[in-house]
């Protein structure tokens, strides 16, 4: 009954294909994080903080290069970007 249901609205259109490859790409990677958070606090709670660091430090740092930062974290990324490498303006 829901894959007839589900086959209907891909043929018809009114759900993409897309959307559905997306969702699932989407929940195995939050069961892929939760795996490996799981793992990662097996071994070591500070091994866990140095993931979240080390992550973190690459957002700010790919923010800070290419100025893609979110609005409200503009003020702090115009602080720090003048000691930090930029990708130069074309």
């Amino acid at each position: 009954m829901f894959s007839k249901s589900l086959q209907n609205l891909l043929i018809l259109g009114e759900l993409p294909a897309n959307n559905i490859l997306t969702f699932l790409l989407l929940l195995v990677g939050i069961f892929a994080v939760i795996f490996a958070v799981k793992r990662i606090l097996r071994i070591n709670r500070f091994l866990l903080f140095f993931a979240v660091v080390i992550v973190m430090a690459g957002f700010f740092g790919s923010w800070t290069y290419n100025r893609n930062e979110p609005a409200f974290l503009t003020p702090v990324v115009d602080f720090i970007a003048p000691i930090l490498p930029q990708k130069n303006p074309y």
